[in-house]
């Protein structure tokens, strides 16, 4: 898989190493001579109350938060080809739980409908999310990471 880095947007919802509350990133600093290194200044959710200059490293995001990121900006990276019916811009990112309790990351993607469900076509889709889990479960570490498709209905006419 290939490496890259997701560094601190701003407006982008974190917690902080040390620090109780959810913050919003308001200005980042990225340090010029290591990529991937930096500060951020957040400012604690429905408060004026900032944090100067906080090391990325102390940043704390949401596994969901992160995932949907990685299929938003960086899917080309993650070297998985998509079977053509399915939709672009269709990956939706849930958090939960198990039923025992343990966190959870659901990952759902949208088919195309009307295209005849097949053997062929059941191993693809089920290679491709196989796949696509693989790939995004060392973003969500401690949790589970699941991967299913939903088929597009169409809609039907009242009058039918």
């Amino acid at each position: 898989m290939a490496k890259f880095m997701l560094d601190p947007v701003e407006g982008e919802k974190v917690g902080a190493v040390g620090h109780y509350g959810t913050f919003t990133v308001l200005q980042i600093y990225p340090d010029k001579s290591v990529p991937g290194l930096g500060s951020a200044d957040l400012e604690l959710v429905g408060t004026e109350f900032v944090v100067p200059r906080v090391p990325w490293s102390a940043l704390i995001r949401p596994p969901e938060a992160v995932i949907q990121r990685v299929l938003d900006e960086k899917f080309a990276s993650l070297g998985i080809e998509v079977p053509t019916d399915v939709q672009p811009d269709s990956f939706t990112v849930r958090a939960g739980e198990t039923y025992d309790g343990d966190p959870k990351i659901s990952i759902s993607f949208t088919i195309m409908p009307g295209v005849p469900m097949t053997l062929e076509r059941a191993r693809e889709l089920n290679q491709f999310s196989s796949r696509l889990q693989e790939r995004l479960e060392p973003f969500a570490p401690n949790c589970m990471v699941s991967v299913f498709a939903k088929e597009q209905r169409e809609l039907l006419s009242a009058a039918s």
